[in-house]
């Protein structure tokens, strides 16, 4: 087991959109032994790289990762700075008594019930360990809500099981939506834009059905949704890294990034995600150097404020 008080969280403030107002979420994510899927000798999704943010499969007491939470709170002021949202992560499951223990995981929720500013709490998790026994002390913690990520990053089976490897099934999803539900717990969803190589148009395509269905299972379930849509950037050591090194893939443009999120807030709350640059990825979504930054700096504002006015492509010539 790892031992160590001066282990620490990476952390983030980030401008967003929280229920309906400008504030900001505080990102913390744990040194903790990262995603056991991922570990399995048959290895985990196709194009995850997280793993370099783990102690890589050591566990962590539930005093230190309770301390990492602390410290990323201690340093800043949820009231003045309007952090209404903290993401706890843990480059895995959160839910997986392996990963994060049931110990860890209430002293962590008990210690953020004391930011009184904080409105939402999220957390990841694969569905195997969506139950109500794991959530229930979780939603009971404080006044805030909680939502749980869960990567299904597109509808198609054959592309998340097989092309992905996901190791999950859209029924799995969906029972595990239900479970949120009997909770009182939300859901937030991820898709990926070009998870593999496909064609823009069908990365376009895919995307949209995907959040179309997530809303409509939220909806059949009467469960609050909320995408988050990943474009995807390419991680040394993946298996998708092999594709791009053998030019079998490129990131999805930022253009096709501002189309598909344009397609899909008319659905409902998004948050379109960047990429992580503590990754050191071979390749990320990119765009000419005359728009490039640009582009960026929408996504972000459109994040800040959920105004669709930051996605139109018009004065760039569209798209698609």
């Amino acid at each position: 087991m790892v031992s160590n008080s001066r282990m620490t969280a990476a952390v983030e403030l980030v401008p967003a959109w929280v229920r309906g107002e400008p504030a900001n979420r505080l990102m913390v994510i744990l040194r903790a032994p990262g995603c056991a899927y991922d570990q399995r000798r048959a290895g985990g999704c196709t194009y995850c790289g997280f793993r370099k943010l783990t102690t890589n499969g050591a566990a962590v007491s539930p005093d230190d990762l309770t301390a990492q939470v602390d410290g990323a709170l201690l340093k800043h002021d949820g009231a003045s700075q309007r952090i209404f949202e903290i993401d706890v992560y843990n480059s895995g499951s959160f839910l997986n008594d392996s990963e994060v223990p049931a110990e860890a995981r209430t002293r962590i929720f008990h210690r953020i019930s004391n930011e009184p500013s904080v409105r939402v709490v999220v957390v990841e998790s694969r569905p195997e360990y969506v139950t109500r026994e794991r959530l229930r002390p979780l939603v009971n913690a404080g006044a805030f809500a909680l939502e749980v990520g869960i990567g299904i990053e597109c509808v198609d089976d054959v592309i998340r099981e097989k092309q992905l490897r996901k190791g999950f099934t859209r029924r799995a999803f969906e029972h595990s939506v239900r479970t949120l539900k009997n909770v009182g717990a939300e859901l937030l969803a991820y898709v990926m834009i070009k998870p593999m190589p496909m064609s823009d148009q069908d990365a376009l395509r895919e995307a949209v059905r995907s959040a179309e269905y997530i809303h409509e299972v939220a909806s059949r379930l009467g469960v609050r949704a909320r995408i988050a849509l990943e474009p995807t950037f390419v991680v040394p050591g993946t298996p998708l890294a092999g594709e791009f090194e053998a030019g079998h893939y490129s990131p999805p443009p930022l253009a096709l990034v501002m189309e598909t999120a344009r397609q899909i807030a008319p659905f409902g709350d998004l948050q379109v995600g960047l990429w992580g640059e503590e990754l050191d990825p071979l390749a990320v979504p990119e765009e000419c150097p005359d728009s490039h930054g640009r582009l960026v700096e929408r996504l972000r504002q459109f994040n800040q404020t959920q105004d669709p006015a930051f996605l139109d492509l018009r004065d760039c010539g569209g798209y698609l």
